[in-house]
This record gives C-alpha cells, structure tokens and sequence, in this order.
C-alpha cells in the first residue's frame, strides 16, 4: 500500500495541528492545577479557549527558531547540533 504525496502531506500537518494543540491544553491544565503561573489558565470569554497559554507557547516556539537560526547562520549544522538547540 502506497500513499500519494499529497495524503501524507495532510497527515503531516494535522499531526503538527494536534501537537500544537495538545501543548497547550498540557499548559492550561497545569496552571489549573496550580503548577505552572495562574495567567495560563485564563481562558478567552467568548470562545472558551486559553488563550495567554496559546501567546505564550507561540512567542516561545518564536523564541526557539529565532535562537537556532542565529546559532546556525554561521555554517553548517550537523543532525547532533540541531538536537543541542532543542
């Protein structure tokens, strides 16, 4: 059983879309739960989502790309070395 390009294409971003999705309900729960800093919890007053959690996980997804781009700009990057940066 082969499948097309296209169909892989559309499993891969909807494993990218759940992840996304999941980190932050993993967020969300823990600040319910008290373990993580109480803004996380906040959710947005018309939709029901957490929304400071999604900022956040968004600046520091933002973070981390910047932080590897300027640490690989300098040449290349091996396999090891992109591992180190995550």
């Amino acid at each position: 059983m082969s499948l097309e390009p296209l169909t892989l294409g559309f499993i891969g971003c909807g494993l990218l879309i759940l992840l996304c999705v999941l980190g932050v309900r993993i967020a969300y729960a823990a600040a319910v739960d008290g373990r993580w800093p109480a803004a996380l919890a906040r959710l947005h007053p018309v939709h029901r989502t957490p929304h400071v959690a999604l900022v956040v996980q968004g600046l520091v997804a933002a973070a981390i790309f910047l932080v590897s781009l300027f640490v690989t700009l300098g040449g290349t990057t091996t396999v090891q070395e992109a591992y180190d940066i995550m």
